[in-house]
């Protein structure tokens, strides 16, 4: 019987960590764009300030802040709830295996649960930053194309 709950365990655990692991390599690709973002945004300043004097230019700019605010807002929250081992061992140190085992099993599901609705909600914010971004670039390309192509 041992066996069939240190799988469960060791399942419940996995899982977690999978996940923990994926928000985490969510939050490095958010940094990457709102990098990109930051060169781009510097882009965009100098061809507003240098190249070309328009107002128009204005709203690809501030399509781009927009997608910013929302990578910013993709990366947090930073951490999240999860058990304590010193908890653990103070609850579960006196149950019988069985229990214990099943316990902690239930904690990691619990977890995991909670995990995954935040890494849903940030993966709809990166979705949402991502294409943001990708609606600035294109307006900027129209814009600009449209300025340097004369008119017949």
């Amino acid at each position: 019987m041992g066996d069939i709950h240190d799988l469960m365990v060791n399942d419940a655990r996995q899982s977690f960590f999978q996940l923990e692991n994926l928000m985490s390599s969510l939050d490095t690709k958010a940094f990457g764009v709102v990098a990109i973002g930051a060169v781009i945004f510097s882009i965009y300043t100098y061809i507003l300030n240098n190249l070309f004097k328009s107002d128009i230019l204005y709203l690809p700019y501030l399509v781009l802040i927009l997608s910013l605010l929302v990578m910013v807002c993709c990366i947090f929250p930073r951490n999240w709830k999860r058990g304590s081992s010193l908890k653990n061992i103070k609850e579960h140190g006196n149950m019988e295996f069985e229990d214990a085992a099943d316990t902690m099993a239930m904690n990691y599901a619990k977890w995991e649960d909670k995990l995954y609705e935040i890494y849903k909600s940030k993966v709809a914010l990166f979705e949402i930053g991502l294409g943001l971004m990708g609606v600035s670039i294109l307006l900027e390309i129209i814009i600009i194309f449209g300025f340097l192509i004369p008119d017949p």
